[in-house]
């Protein structure tokens, strides 16, 4: 008999509920162990229950990572279930064929799908605060907010489930077009990304700029780094978390996606009213989306194609130049594109007239686009800011070495003969290539960076000359004296217990160093540093390659403290990042160390080991074929 209602039937909604009972009570039974079993389980791990630890138990039964998960797991599987009719022919004339108005149907069955995730998120709520309140929490409001939460969520992604409903006539396409959908703008700014990275020379996947916020378009992943309980927490004097409450982040982003789900629901309520029943059966259930499903997995397939090709010939050194990347991408999207139409029309007969014209006009796209992509790339491959709009900059081969004031021409000077001369340098790449890292910290806080793989063979003249500028300009004493002991080496004057690590008769041996000798060496490290015989058993020589020696070396391991808390490390620096001080006291946000291998020419630190009683003699054989070299 029909419903009262003009939207729901009370029938259809009983049979839902009650054939598909393992999907909800699974659900349930996921919720109850996750939510109510481990509250009560981690409350009961300890014989006294403080407020931090009410706190710790609160957040981690109500963290959200595994929850958003199993709610995209558990919509999908609902959708297919209750709209599993649309996908077989006999199925789809029989239930419309019955006294039953499309309305019904889809409103029954929307209803019946949030019921099935509601009822037991409302049950395991229940169960929840008892189990709180049972063991004396009041922080009841959190597992309010985690009902609100995931009732939202389901909410959403249950839209966009019945969205791809309506789109697809078949049943396993279904959750394939909902994962895509859900991913659809990170992989394309990831696909961006890495084609313009590749066209580029230098350039990685930060010099691309992408506006972040088109990652909200990707709902899965948005809600997996937006929404979310935390500790609030402080760290004492003694170095020790206090964690002081919960906090929750995400109620804006989960009542958007709510509003712009009712938008959707109405949207696949529309498309079904349109979809016609002999569907059934077909990937794409509307004409018009046929193009855009060829066009779409022709260009994807057509440079995630040449760029896993490419990629592959770049692991075995071998050179793919943009002429020949622009060929392969022609040549896969072609075959994508006759591929997909295959699946779409169902037979393997897809080379027509109506489609080679087609196909010819889809060509012409990727052409455009690759144009763009080139361009683009090639933009930001010749980018070089002015010399004075930057503030310092950094050339990095064994580690970063900073110009400022005038010196900026330098490494601007390096760039400009590194992009001279870019056929050449990539076509010699071999395995003795290295990384060559340029980086640009502008007065206005942004960095620009450059990462060039570089050939030092006989090959390449340029790639030797760079090599070698490079490691003289590392060998400096001020340069190699920072990349020791950072940019305040000049004021440590407070050192810790250290090591003095060599061989005996090829048997390792390590020394305890006092913190009055451990300054002396210091001392006598800076001395043979200013000598310039310590470089050279701490940095790779890259011009040299093989020709390099392997140097006999012992090691000093020092440890000091920096003369303020302000000190700078030189990766950070060049990086832009900030120090992280959460898990660091007062005392331990000055400690440093200094890993230092030297050999037999270091004469003062081999003295310094000597007056100090560390070595016998300056002849004591304590060296071993270790080094760099």
């Amino acid at each position: 008999m029909k419903s009262k209602t003009s939207f729901f039937n009370k029938a259809i909604y009983k049979k839902n509920m009650a054939l598909y009972w393992p999907i909800w009570v699974c659900y349930l039974l996921y919720g109850i162990v996750k939510i109510s079993g481990r509250m009560w389980s981690g409350l009961h791990q300890m014989t006294k229950v403080t407020n931090e630890r009410r706190f710790i138990v609160m957040v981690d039964s109500l963290s959200m990572i595994v929850d958003i998960w199993v709610i995209a797991a558990v919509v999908t599987v609902t959708g297919m279930a209750l709209f599993s009719y649309l996908f077989s022919a006999k199925s789809a004339n029989m239930i419309h064929a019955l006294p039953v108005t499309r309305k019904e149907l889809f409103f029954t069955n929307v209803i019946s799908g949030l019921s099935m995730m509601w009822i037991p998120q409302i049950i395991t709520f229940l169960l929840s605060v008892i189990v709180s309140l049972a063991n004396g929490i009041a922080l009841v409001q959190y597992i309010g907010i985690w009902l609100l939460t995931v009732m939202g969520i389901s909410f959403f992604l249950f839209s966009m489930v019945v969205f791809c409903v309506m789109f697809t006539g078949q049943l396993f396409a279904l959750p394939v077009y909902f994962f895509v959908l859900n991913y659809l703008s990170v992989g394309a700014m990831f696909g961006v990304q890495s084609v313009i990275t590749f066209l580029g020379y230098g350039l990685g996947s930060g010099s691309v700029p992408i506006a972040r916020i088109i990652r909200i378009l990707s709902p899965l992943n948005y809600l997996q780094n937006n929404v979310h309980f935390s500790k609030m927490s402080y760290y004492n004097q003694l170095g020790d978390e206090v964690i002081t409450g919960v906090s929750y982040r995400g109620g804006t982003v989960v009542a958007s996606y709510v509003i712009v789900a009712v938008a959707i629901y109405l949207f696949a309520y529309f498309a079904y009213q349109k979809r016609q029943i002999e569907s059934a059966g077909d990937l794409l259930t509307f004409r018009w989306l046929q193009p855009v499903f060829r066009w779409g997995v022709g260009a994807c397939v057509a440079y995630v194609g040449a760029i896993l090709i490419a990629s592959f010939f770049d692991s075995v050194l071998i050179w793919i130049s943009a002429p020949l990347f622009f060929v392969l991408v022609l040549v896969l999207g072609v075959i994508a594109f006759l591929i997909a139409d295959m699946f779409v029309q169902k037979t393997f007969r897809v080379v027509k007239k109506k489609r080679i014209k087609e196909c010819g006009f889809f060509l012409v796209f990727v052409m455009v686009s690759f144009g763009g992509f080139l361009t683009v790339a090639r933009g930001l491959q010749n980018k070089i800011p002015d010399k004075n709009e930057v503030e310092y900059a950094y050339l990095d081969m064994n580690y970063p070495v900073e110009f400022e004031g005038n010196d900026v021409d330098k490494v601007i000077n390096v760039q400009k003969d590194i992009l001279a001369h870019t056929a050449e340098l990539q076509k010699n790449l071999k395995d003795n290539a290295y990384t060559y890292t340029i980086t640009y910290g502008l007065k206005g806080g942004r960095r620009i960076s450059r990462s060039y793989r570089i050939p030092v063979d006989e090959n390449s003249e340029h790639g030797q000359k760079l090599a070698e500028q490079q490691y003289n300009y590392e060998i400096q004493p001020e340069n190699f004296l920072r990349y020791l002991f950072e940019y305040d080496y000049k004021d440590i004057k407070e050192f810790r217990n250290s090591q003095f690590e060599y061989y005996e008769t090829d048997n390792y041996m390590s020394r305890v160093i006092t913190s009055d000798v451990a300054y002396k060496l210091y001392q006598a490290v800076q001395k043979d540093a200013q000598a310039g015989v310590l470089q050279k058993y701490n940095t790779v020589d890259f011009a040299n390659g093989d020709e390099q020696p392997e140097y006999q070396t012992a090691s000093l391991n020092l440890s000091y403290k920096h003369s303020s808390k302000a000190w700078e490390d030189m990766y950070l620096r060049e990086s832009g990042e900030i120090r992280y001080h959460e898990h660091e006291t007062e005392d331990s946000m000055q400690e440093g160390y200094a890993y230092i291998s030297f050999g037999s020419d270091c004469k003062n630190i081999l003295q310094a080991l000597f007056e100090n009683g560390l070595i016998d003699s300056l002849e004591q054989p304590i060296f071993h074929a270790n080094g760099l070299g």
